[in-house]
């Protein structure tokens, strides 16, 4: 397997992985809207159900930016794996 191959599977994984991550992210904020009203028709108030849900996301987010450092360690881990298995096929695939 030559350079335009390895580049073209390699963006092909990555467009992937952004499609599903979209529609993923569709899927949250929809469920998220719907948590949000459920809370508020419990508590009798739309807004602090909304608000409940906002804070569960912030609290996410102070949590991702804390270990953001790890979490990119991670990431280039694991994209440097997926280039190597996509080599290490390759190779397989000469063979």
């Amino acid at each position: 397997m030559d350079l335009t191959e390895t580049i073209s599977g390699l963006l092909s994984i990555i467009i992937f992985i952004i499609i599903v991550f979209s529609i993923g992210m569709m899927f949250l904020l929809l469920a998220s809207f719907a948590l949000g009203i459920m809370i508020g028709s419990y508590f009798n108030n739309l807004g602090l159900g909304i608000l409940i849900i906002s804070c569960i996301y912030l609290i996410l987010f102070i949590i991702l930016l804390t270990n953001y450092s790890s979490i990119r360690k991670y990431i280039m881990r694991r994209i440097i794996e997926m280039h190597l298995n996509v080599k290490e096929n390759e190779l397989n695939d000469k063979n």
